[in-house]
Formats: C-alpha cells, sequence, structure tokens
C-alpha cells in the first residue's frame, strides 16, 4: 500500500468502555460524560486491538481506524523506529481502568512467548495512580523470589495471595509491571495503564467468582508456569511528583517512555529529535494542544490525543492550575 504524506493533525479518538465483572461508574464521572453503565471497568482511549480499534472522533480523519491511519500514514504518524520495530502495527494500548471490585491474580507472557503460543506481542504495562478509595490496594510481584514448585504447591493450599506483595496505593503512584510480573488490582483504585497491544492474560486466582452465565471463570494455571518469573520480588513502585512547567520522567523500557508534565503557564514542547509518536493523556484538569499551524485541540480531564511523529512540536496551554499531562512514546 502506498502510504499519504501530507500534514497530519493532533488526533482524538472516541473512548471504548468495557463492560466487567469487577466494573464501577468513575471512569465516565472523571472524564466528565454522561454514564456509561453500572459496571464499566475499562476504557480503551486509544486501541489497535482488533474488533475494538479505536476511531477519530473528530477532523478531516474523523471515522478511520487507528490501524487504517498506521497502513496509511507510517513513519508519518508512528516515526521511524515504531515503524522499524513494529511495522505497521501500532504498538501501544491507553486505557482507565475503574477496579470497583478486586481483579483476578493475573500474568502476562513476554514477548517470546507470546509470539509462540498466540502469534502476539508481549504485556509489558505500567500503572499511574489517579485516584484511590480508602483501604485501597493491589498485589505488585512476590514478597519474596520463590521457585515454580512453591508457587505450585500455593496453587494447591489456595495461598497463591500469601506470596505476593501487598500496596495500598496513593494518587501519583507509579507501578511497573513487566511481562512476567504476577500482579492484581485491588477493589478501590482508578489507573491509567499504560501496555503493549495485547490484549493476552492468564489467570491464576479470581476469588472462586462466576461469570454471567453462572459458571466459575476459567483459569489458566497451565499456561502461566513457563510464563511468571519467579524472581520478580522486591518493590516495582515510585511516587511521581510533579515539577511546575517541567517534564518528569516516569518510566523508561524497550516498550515505551512516560512522563509526566505539569504545565502551569503555557508550555512548549519540543518533538523534533523524537522520531516517535507522542500521546497526550490529561490526568488532572484541562488543557489545549497547539499545533505549529496554531491549531487547538483542546483536551479534558480523562481525555487522550495522538500527536504525530511528524509533528516538530507543540506547545500546551493549561486550562487549570492543577493541570497534569501523562506522555507517552516509543524510543
Amino acid at each position: 500500500m502506498q502510504q499519504k504524506v501530507g500534514t497530519l493533525p493532533i488526533i482524538t479518538f472516541e473512548p471504548i468502555f468495557k463492560s466487567v465483572l469487577w466494573g464501577g461508574t468513575r471512569i465516565a464521572e472523571f472524564k466528565g460524560l454522561p454514564p456509561q453503565g453500572e459496571s464499566i471497568g475499562e476504557a480503551w482511549d486509544l486501541s489497535p486491538m482488533e474488533n475494538r480499534e479505536s476511531i477519530v472522533a473528530s477532523g478531516p480523519l474523523k471515522g478511520y481506524s487507528i490501524n487504517e491511519l498506521t497502513r496509511l500514514y507510517g513513519t508519518g504518524l508512528c516515526g521511524k523506529i515504531p515503524t522499524e520495530r513494529y511495522g505497521h502495527r501500532f504498538p501501544l494500548l491507553i486505557k482507565w481502568i475503574d477496579s470497583n471490585a478486586d481483579l483476578s491474580i493475573q500474568v502476562h507472557p513476554d514477548g517470546a512467548l507470546s509470539a509462540k503460543r498466540h502469534n502476539a506481542c508481549g504485556k509489558t504495562e505500567m500503572w499511574y495512580c489517579v485516584d484511590t478509595r480508602p483501604g485501597a490496594y493491589l498485589y505488585n510481584g512476590f514478597n519474596r523470589e520463590i521457585t515454580q514448585t512453591d508457587f505450585k504447591d500455593a496453587v494447591a493450599a489456595g495461598r497463591v495471595i500469601d506470596l505476593l506483595g501487598k500496596y495500598n496505593p496513593v494518587k501519583g503512584d507509579v507501578f511497573f509491571i513487566p511481562a512476567g510480573r504476577v500482579h492484581s488490582l485491588g477493589a478501590g483504585n482508578l489507573i491509567l495503564e499504560i501496555q503493549e497491544a495485547s490484549d493476552i492474560t492468564y489467570r491464576i486466582y479470581d476469588y472462586d467468582r462466576v461469570d454471567t452465565t453462572g459458571q466459575p471463570r476459567k483459569l489458566h494455571i497451565e499456561e502461566s508456569l513457563d510464563a511468571i518469573d519467579y524472581t520478580a520480588s522486591g518493590s516495582c513502585i515510585e511516587h511521581v511528583s510533579p515539577v511546575a512547567d517541567s517534564e518528569v520522567t516516569m518510566q523508561e523500557c524497550p516498550q515505551f517512555t512516560a512522563t509526566l508534565l505539569n504545565p502551569v503557564s503555557p508550555m512548549h514542547v519540543d518533538l523534533s529529535e523524537r522520531d516517535s509518536f507522542t500521546i497526550f493523556i490529561v490526568v488532572e484538569g484541562s488543557a489545549s494542544l497547539i499545533d505549529p499551524d496554531g491549531n487547538s485541540t483542546p483536551l479534558m480531564q480523562g481525555h487522550t490525543a495522538l500527536v504525530p511523529a511528524s509533528m516538530p512540536s507543540v506547545d500546551i496551554i493549561p486550562g487549570s492550575d492543577n493541570c497534569r499531562i501523562v506522555t507517552v512514546y516509543v524510543i
């Protein structure tokens, strides 16, 4: 397919709301949108996943999917580095999670195992804690190094939770979850999740819950055995405090880089040397993104925009004193 050339605008997409067993109502409220249902656990702001592709919400590209844009514009949209690494496949998935109840204890396979078993990429991810209710908690990694035998024994005895590191997150905490690290969100968390574009999850323990048909939810114990990193213990948490009119790096890994911006006054962001798309996600307050031609894209709290790799810079005009923006790109 011959790729299109020309100036690409800043792009926004229609969110995809997902109803799940453990979901709640906070995501729509956080985004300033009408209620989307009683059990909304996720909102996918930018997704290349099959049958859940993000669709452009407005502007000259309205109605195009992210995958169509990736194929049509190639390096102009994604940049040279992501295109060489991932081809014409957008590599990331951006979502919000409302854990109104406990999620399952789970693990995601890495790239090698995912390719072998599912012809898919791995699933390394990062959580940014947007809000937590009193008593909110999560599990991330083991509380000590274990062996596969230790894990099997704990599964047989129904004691997997006893092996896990438990944390009580607060707003601004960042948790890095590389593929292979056992984890779970407990009830009470509102999270921004940045992840590789994969939806492969091996469920290890699910509190003996049943699905909508009354059947026990399927577990993937055997599949998880070769996916787990049994040495993944210790803290993968960092509290990130914003710095006025500055950019703070939250996470750098081969799959993505994530930063936190705190524009108190108009802020110029130079993208000319990045050679990657940049995703802007407003996690608090509001802002407008101004492209080099002066076009403005307003972003409210909980909303996301994709800045193409071909755009050399953007200016951020904060719409509130408490504006916080997460940016994500690939290098």
